[in-house]
């Protein structure tokens, strides 16, 4: 089951009940599309144009991503962290 992006939906002539066929690395997966939702991009949150259910990519290559506030004062520590975490 896959969420899209009302957006991309349109933009792509995506709806309800299609069938949308990823390759990651090689090895096809193929979900249907469950729902569509409005993704507000300028709200600074974290957001995707497609989500699927937990544990949908668990044996695919994983990337993290994440957003924080970092007070100015603290912008050297910035630098210690991306060496530790540099993905």
């Amino acid at each position: 089951m896959l969420s899209v992006e009302q957006g991309i939906a349109k933009t792509l002539g995506v709806r309800l009940g299609d069938r949308l066929t990823y390759n990651v690395a090689g090895a096809e997966f193929t979900g249907t599309v469950a729902n569509l939702r409005k993704v507000e991009w300028d709200s600074f949150r974290v957001n995707f144009f497609v989500i699927g259910p937990p544990g949908l990519l668990r044996d695919y290559p994983t990337s993290y991503i994440t957003s924080f506030y970092l007070p100015e004062a603290r912008g050297s520590s910035l630098n210690v962290m991306v060496k530790h975490f540099p993905t």
